[in-house]
């Protein structure tokens, strides 16, 4: 018999526990959903088909003239086709800007993708955070209120006063505001998270795991491949490449050009069929253009250095503030959740050890600690987001 209830109670403890769903698989699942990050890969895409339009050969261009003659003479027309050409090598050095500019604009998509996967789960941490602390004040209401029937009883016998009455009132609106600003605030979490999401994430979110992530620190190897293949720096990498392409493409362009075509032209009876050949001297329109790309050089290797000096920045601040946070949690939560001190000071008053104003100061002591430690291990778990690869 107690084989068959054991296996009842584990059947029924895995059944409950398939109902809840990870905060990582709900993040994915709004991550996939998201309007704003199918917005801004398809904005990526749009500039990277621009971009490598302005690497096309120019079209031919085709012309054609009538000429009408005074009374008694022959009309005269022409047409001609011709095609004007940079430099020889011109293109192949656009090309190559073109794709540095397209690797650009895929790292900034990925850029966007990450601050938003970052984003989803640190509203998923504040769902989390509200949700436990309305599950703690409201185990301490359900405390009060039965301390609240027992009081009400011991009145009617004179074994207490209004004023323990009156006070335990007021304990009791306390309790019932904070649950429901707190409430309110996990309200505008969701509706946060379904703005993200682009639908209502309301019956999900009551279906998700509420635990904090276990606080384990990326290896100094991960950390360091990290900090590298970060998106930002990525796509600083690829514009330093697409300015010092610019610097090679600029040079070239300041090379003369050629245009060369067919002619056809009809005078006085006569066809006549010809070539023609041009050549452009870029005397004007490349003034300026050398000190702008060298310019444009200097300000994307500074950008690069500056994406790489706050990507290390935030990752040691990240792994101070976390480390000095376990530190605070290991020492509260060795006094909060060690011992049920709760239960304690509901034992002291019953036994009249201590008055009921004593075990209401008392307990709201203790309200706050628990409160305070959830608090950090949500600052903790904030803390580990950027840390990780999305």
């Amino acid at each position: 018999m107690r084989f068959i209830i054991l296996s009842l109670f584990t059947l029924l403890t895995l059944t409950l526990n398939a109902q809840f769903v990870s905060p990582e698989k709900i993040a994915r699942e709004i991550a996939a959903a998201s309007p704003r990050l199918k917005s801004a890969i398809a904005a990526a895409e749009v500039e990277r088909a621009k971009s490598i339009t302005e690497g096309n050969l120019p079209d031919p261009e085709i012309e054609g003239e009538f000429l009408v003659a005074p009374a008694g003479e022959q009309n005269r027309w022409g047409a001609g086709i011709s095609w004007g050409l940079e430099w020889p090598g011109v293109y192949a050095a656009r090309k190559n800007v073109n794709s540095h500019v397209a690797a650009a604009l895929d790292w900034k998509a990925r850029s966007e993708e990450r601050e938003v996967n970052i984003q989803i789960r640190q509203f998923l941490l504040d769902y989390i955070l509200q949700t436990k602390e309305i599950t703690v004040v409201k185990s301490i209401l359900a405390t009060t209120d039965s301390i609240f029937i027992l009081t009400s009883k011991a009145l009617k016998g004179g074994e207490t006063t209004l004023l323990d009455l009156n006070k335990l009132s007021v304990e009791k609106i306390s309790l019932e505001s904070r649950i429901a600003a707190l409430s309110d605030q996990r309200d505008e979490i969701v509706s946060s998270i379904s703005s993200l999401a682009g639908k209502d994430m309301k019956s999900r979110m009551d279906s998700l795991e509420n635990e904090f992530p276990n606080l384990i620190l990326p290896s100094e190897n991960d950390l360091k491949t990290l900090s590298a293949n970060l998106p930002a720096i990525k796509q600083a990498e690829a514009e330093l490449e697409s300015a010092r392409s610019n610097r090679k493409l600029v040079s070239r362009e300041s090379l003369p050009g050629i245009s060369f075509g067919y002619r056809h032209a009809f005078e006085d009876g006569n066809h006549f069929n010809g070539a023609t050949l041009g050549l452009t001297i870029p005397l004007f329109s490349n003034k300026g253009k050398k000190s702008a790309a060298a310019a444009g050089v200097k300000a994307a290797e500074m950008e690069l250095e500056y994406q790489k000096s706050m990507s290390e920045t935030d990752i040691v601040s990240s792994l101070r503030r976390i480390s000095l946070l376990q530190d605070e949690i290991n020492k509260i939560s060795s006094v909060i959740e060690k011992t049920d001190n709760q239960s304690l000071l509901l034992k002291a008053y019953n036994e009249k050890i201590i008055t009921l104003i004593d075990f209401l100061n008392e307990r709201n002591y203790f309200l706050e600690a628990t409160l305070s430690l959830l608090e950090l291990r949500h600052r903790a778990a904030s803390a580990l987001l950027p840390l990780l690869n999305y």
